[in-house]
């Protein structure tokens, strides 16, 4: 099985090192560290990465201003991917990936 490849943003330079040594310890390949959403957009136009582990919460306000989408759009992607998956809410997507690709 392939890993699982993980950007990871935070602000805070022992949080991004400490992830990234548990991450991999657990079978997962860090792609990057990036220190603010704005190096994760830019990272994420050029290269892939199947989860982004990120040190704050958005909204979908947030989400969509961020990705240049309506908010609609972020509504309409998370309701998809609940449904498919049979989950309640963002967190259980979260866990799900974790745990199905670890």
């Amino acid at each position: 099985m392939k890993k699982p490849k993980v950007l990871i943003v935070d602000d805070n330079p022992a949080v991004l090192d400490g992830l990234k040594i548990i991450l991999e310890l657990e079978n997962f390949e860090v792609v990057s560290l990036c220190t603010n959403a704005k190096e994760a957009i830019e990272f994420l136009k050029m290269w892939h990465a199947d989860v982004v582990l990120m040190d704050k919460v958005y909204s979908n306000k947030e989400i969509a201003r961020l990705l240049f989408i309506s908010e609609g759009t972020v509504k309409n992607y998370i309701t998809s991917i609940l449904q498919k998956l049979n989950l309640k809410n963002r967190t259980q997507i979260a866990v799900y990936y974790l745990t199905k690709f670890s």
